[in-house]
């Protein structure tokens, strides 16, 4: 089923869309919601043609307008990987951003604070700055910081990876903005592989004793545990890095399904 437009406004259900041609973009078919003009998201299989990211879900071409399937709406999703240290969260988020997802670091935020205060970037000091910006400004900090970039993001139609999820509050604060829009993933690895893959990894490794003492003060200070146990989706990271490649082609296929 299609149809064409030379302007216009059709209704789908409860959904209004129109289809126009504004005088000041470039000729070719826009999909309106508001007065936002939506852009292109994903390249389409059939070539030529545009997937619009709107209130119900089309193939555009100039001038015509054809519905995919019933309406359905399509929201550009917030996927958090959240895991214990060593689990592989860093692994899925690289596999993401491979294929074009933007992350956005919460531990970065932590970082910058440890390097503004003038501080060596050691596991103490972060843990310790970690634990005063929590105590200063909330355990959901880190998100509420990230929130305008989240945001900024999405209204550009982007896909975003929150790399490093870490409080129940941040997670509930991140719920309470974004709904539906919040995909929370986590990685498992078994404790002695986790230990393993920190004392061997070339950026701050830790010894055992240190990752244990981590492990603790994160489930003990920082809730860590929660957004864990609240996942939509748990991966097994306990062999190859093909297991991440499937897992955030798996993540991936659920952002661009039916919400």
């Amino acid at each position: 089923m299609s149809a064409d437009y030379r302007g216009g406004v059709q209704t789908e259900r409860n959904s209004v869309m129109s289809a126009v041609m504004h005088p000041v973009l470039p000729k070719g078919l826009y999909v309106q919601k508001g007065d936002r003009f939506a852009t292109s998201v994903l390249p389409a299989t059939d070539s030529g043609s545009i997937l619009f990211a709107t209130t119900a879900r089309f193939w555009a071409k100039p001038g015509r307008v054809t519905p995919l399937s019933s309406p359905r709406m399509i929201l550009n999703r917030v996927i958090a990987v959240v895991g214990m240290t060593g689990s592989g969260k860093s692994l899925l988020c690289r596999e993401l951003a491979r294929r074009g997802c933007p992350v956005i670091y919460f531990g970065g935020i932590v970082l910058h604070e440890v390097q503004a205060r003038g501080l060596a970037l050691t596991p103490e000091n972060e843990r310790r700055v970690r634990e005063e910006l929590r105590a200063a400004e909330g355990m959901d900090v880190c998100a509420v910081r990230a929130l305008p970039e989240i945001h900024e993001l999405l209204e550009a139609n982007r896909n975003v990876v929150v790399d490093g999820l870490y409080s129940f509050s941040e997670y509930r604060t991140l719920y309470a903005a974004l709904g539906g829009r919040l995909i929370v993933a986590a990685v498992c690895s078994p404790r002695a592989m986790r230990y393993r893959r920190l004392a061997e990894r070339p950026e701050r490794p830790l010894t055992a004793a240190e990752a244990e003492a981590r492990d603790i003060a994160e489930i003990e200070k920082i809730e860590k545990g929660g957004p864990i146990a609240m996942a939509d989706i748990t991966f097994l990271n306990d062999a190859g890095p093909e297991q991440m490649a499937d897992a955030a082609d798996r993540l991936i296929a659920i952002a661009l399904s039916e919400a």
